[in-house]
């Protein structure tokens, strides 16, 4: 029986075409290699129109399930008589299925990394002894904002992350080095905080690994809750709603990054929202703050209403601006509970990314909370003041009613006019509240009292 015709062939996709066309090939004298997998079905086997074996060139079209059998390399070669003519061809089939199935898997695996590598933020450089590049991490835009060919033409790592950022002696001895901070410039110029691991590694000439995450973001909310804790702690101090305003205000820049900011407060009275504090950069950029009546035909009456933060990519997109002139972009008008709104400002278009709008928020709860706190002692002060007025006009009182009582008394035990007169003098300078007291009449005329 012709080989290609064999029954080992028959439940193989396509594996008797695939034969036919090594068996043609080396009898033009050239050596054909096919691979050839089985498929396992219900007893029927598979038709031509399958997929073929995979040939010397590395092409292949896989079987519908090329796990479901064994996988055979077939090598087909032309055997030549002393002329050089083909006479005869031999063929030789080899189960190679373990081979297969590494291959399937190591595909498998390579396609996972390089899918994962693409789209991890962290960004894995590796380099030689001088620091050259060796590989480049297919997503190093993400950090960086360089492509990879970029990334390689800077040279070597130095001119990519700070130089001596760690020490060559300590990594030998420890292998690696974790969490090393260091800062690194984009390709916009923006400069980002870099979170560093080093490794000692061996592949294809590169012998150190660097792993870079980003953590400017991290590290940006730190430092700006630093700055929130020591306002709130500068809080915890003021007395008065002006004094708060006055350092949410001069806080701002160092809690949000942004120089331009104003509070507004909430006079119950006239029902306005008053400028009560602004800071240098809002007055250069916005021109002076303006009051606005509580309602919703300004931007910050709107937030006060609504009692919800109001953010602006740009804030000349709002028809209730109150100042076309402004050089203002980005804004954010924050309210202040039922005491008033705390607006914040940049240059810059789309300036408030999810931290920025967390820690305006942050910032305008702490100033909210202070707010609040001064709002309750005040109320306590007032009480204060007016129980102790009471307990004066009580004690008055008291004082009345006690010497009411004594002159009652002196009155039912007198027996004439001048024992009244005299208890009653008596009684009326016994306290500190008089320092005489004089009874007298008129004389016989009228004319003056004796």
């Amino acid at each position: 029986r012709p080989f290609a015709a064999l029954p080992w062939w028959r439940c193989t996709a396509d594996g008797r075409t695939a034969l036919r066309e090594a068996i043609d090939r080396a009898r033009s004298g050239e050596i054909a290699h096919r691979e050839l997998t089985q498929i396992r079905t219900d007893g029927a086997g598979a038709d031509d129109t399958g997929a073929t074996g995979r040939d010397e060139g590395g092409s292949a079209n896989e079987p519908a399930d090329p796990t479901d059998g064994s996988t055979f390399e077939v090598t087909v070669r032309p055997v030549r008589d002393a002329s050089g003519d083909v006479v005869s061809l031999l063929a030789r089939a080899s189960d190679v299925t373990e081979r297969a199935r590494l291959e399937r898997e190591l595909r498998a695996s390579e396609e996972l990394h390089r899918v994962t590598l693409n789209n991890m933020t962290d960004t894995v450089l590796i380099t030689d002894d001088d620091g050259t590049f060796t590989y480049v991490c297919p997503n190093v835009h993400f950090i960086f904002g360089y492509s990879d060919d970029e990334i390689r033409e800077m040279g070597t790592i130095d001119e990519l992350l700070e130089p001596d950022l760690f020490d060559r002696d300590e990594l030998e001895s420890a292998s690696v080095l974790t969490n090393i901070e260091c800062t690194a410039t984009d390709r916009a110029g923006r400069e980002h905080t870099l979170l560093v691991n080093v490794r000692e590694v061996s592949i294809q000439g590169g012998t150190t690994l660097y792993s870079c995450r980003d953590i400017t973001k991290r590290k940006r909310r730190e430092e700006a809750l630093t700055a929130l804790h020591r306002t709130a702690r500068e809080l915890l101090y003021a007395e008065t709603d002006r004094e708060i305003a006055d350092i949410v205000v001069d806080d701002a820049t160092d809690v949000l990054d942004l120089e331009a900011s104003a509070a507004y407060l909430f006079d119950t009275d006239e029902n306005v929202l008053r400028s009560a504090a602004s800071s240098p950069g809002m007055e250069r950029l916005h021109g002076p703050i303006r009051d606005h009546r509580a309602t919703d035909d300004s931007i910050p009456g709107r937030a006060f209403i609504d009692g919800e933060s109001r953010f602006f990519a740009d804030v000349h997109d709002s028809g209730s601006l109150s100042n076309p002139g402004t050089d203002l972009r980005s804004a954010a008008y924050v309210p202040l509970g039922d005491h008033g709104v705390f607006a914040v400002g940049s240059t810059a278009s789309d300036a408030f990314d999810d931290v920025s709008r967390e820690l305006t928020d942050l910032l305008a709860a702490t100033a909210e909370a202070a707010l609040d706190r001064v709002e309750r002692e005040r109320t306590l002060r007032e009480r204060d003041r007016e129980l102790k007025r009471r307990n004066r006009q009580l004690t008055r009182l008291n004082r009345i009613n006690e010497i009411i009582r004594e002159l009652d008394q002196a009155l039912v035990e007198a027996e004439t006019r001048a024992e009244i007169e005299r208890a009653v003098c008596d009684r009326l300078t016994a306290t500190d509240r008089f320092s005489f007291a004089w009874i007298g009449q008129l004389d016989a005329d009228g004319d003056r009292l004796e």
